[in-house]
């Protein structure tokens, strides 16, 4: 062979080459763009959770690489989602997943390190919540699809997965609880591309600090409530709810009736608060709150017999012709019973009863009522 015609079939074995090697990429391209739409699709679908009472934290980095399409965190536990856009029929037989007749075990096996990695995390904040693992199928084909398990986990629609969720909007997570759940996860799985996560330790350690809000001391936990008069079958009532909106239970104006809507370890502490609450406050002395029972994260239990206590900050809200005011109040046990001043709802104004610290412990009434503001619960329309 002449060197002109070895030339020619080099140049010849390169350009197939770099043919083969562009097709490749554009492969790549094409399933890195269909997955990237099926992520888009999980994400915007599941925001339509968030009216009920979920939180979602999209595109969360996974410690040792990897990542997590979606994080739902609800009132009933955190929900580890991923999403498939994939075309062909999807199957599962004998705990397998299969598309096209194609096994998948990746995808099992990615949600069981995913579901692994949340748990722990959890574990080590002594936070405890359910995991679910939930496998959504988004292309159009398959959105209507019906959950089936999948090992430990269920795989269907993401119409499906969302309609799940959806019907598992209540539980035992709620208010301040469920906030601290959403942020320690999003410090646990900082979104994908903002760097590595804090160290476990440090984590925990802010833990424990929003377990007792700022100045409530390491051995309370707070609990963020509002009282607010509504009318409930025509008669004015008093209604002591969460930061979410959530009905804890309601007393009748008239005739002094209380009625709890809520259950476990808080209803003695709502009914305490209930049976003290008037119109214009709360009275409870802080002595009622050191025997009452009480839940917090991590399953402890708080009472006369324990060296953890409850304290309350309490907003209630007042209206009146052009004005309307949000007063706060601060029930500790150790500390006693503070009218914290008011905020200004129609101007957005902090008024504090009292400059600088409460006491040597607690921080200024100023700085109660920002708590109470930011965490205001809007009035729905079916309020009176």
């Amino acid at each position: 062979m002449s060197a002109g015609a070895s030339a020619l079939n080099l140049e010849g074995r390169l350009r197939r080459a770099t043919s083969r090697w562009q097709l490749k990429a554009r492969e790549r391209a094409a399933l890195a763009e269909k997955a990237a739409a099926g992520e888009r699709q999980l994400a915007e679908l599941t925001e339509l959770l968030r009216p009920l009472g979920w939180r979602l934290l999209h595109d969360r980095a996974l410690p040792g690489g990897g990542k997590i399409d979606s994080l739902a965190v609800g009132p009933s536990g955190v929900a580890v989602l991923e999403a498939r856009e994939w075309t062909g029929e999807v199957t599962v037989q004998d705990g397998r997943l299969f598309e096209e007749g194609r096994p998948r075990p990746g995808v099992l096996e990615a949600m069981t390190r995913q579901r692994r990695a949340v748990a722990a995390a959890l574990a080590e904040a002594a936070l405890e919540a359910p995991v679910r693992g939930l496998v959504a199928l988004t292309a159009a084909a398959h959105r209507q699809v019906p959950l089936v398990p999948l090992g430990p986990c269920q795989v269907g629609g993401v119409e499906a997965v969302v309609s799940f969720l959806a019907g598992r909007s209540e539980g035992q997570l709620a208010g301040q609880r469920l906030g601290i759940l959403e942020r320690y996860l999003a410090e646990r799985f900082p979104a994908v591309g903002e760097g590595a996560a804090p160290a476990v330790a440090a984590s925990l350690a802010r833990i424990e600090q929003e377990r007792s809000l700022f100045g409530v001391g390491e051995n309370a936990f707070m609990r963020l409530w509002y009282l607010r008069s509504c009318q409930r079958g025509g008669r004015r009532c008093l209604f002591l709810k969460m930061g979410n909106g959530e009905d804890l239970g309601w007393k009748d104006g008239r005739t002094g009736a209380v009625r709890l809507t809520c259950e476990g370890l808080d209803a003695p502490l709502v009914q305490a608060v209930l049976d003290w609450a008037t119109p214009v406050g709360a009275r409870c002395p802080a002595g009622e709150l050191s025997g009452l029972p009480a839940e917090l994260l991590g399953s402890r239990l708080v009472g006369r017999s324990s060296r953890v206590y409850v304290s309350l900050l309490l907003g209630q809200e007042w209206k009146k012709g052009a004005t309307h005011r949000l007063y706060g109040r601060l029930i500790d046990r150790a500390e006693g019973h503070f009218d914290l001043g008011y905020v200004d709802l129609q101007r957005g104004e902090l008024r504090p009863s009292l400059d600088g610290k409460l006491t040597k412990r607690l921080r200024a009434a100023g700085d109660y009522l920002q708590v109470l503001a930011d965490g205001y619960p809007a009035r729905s329309s079916a309020e009176g």
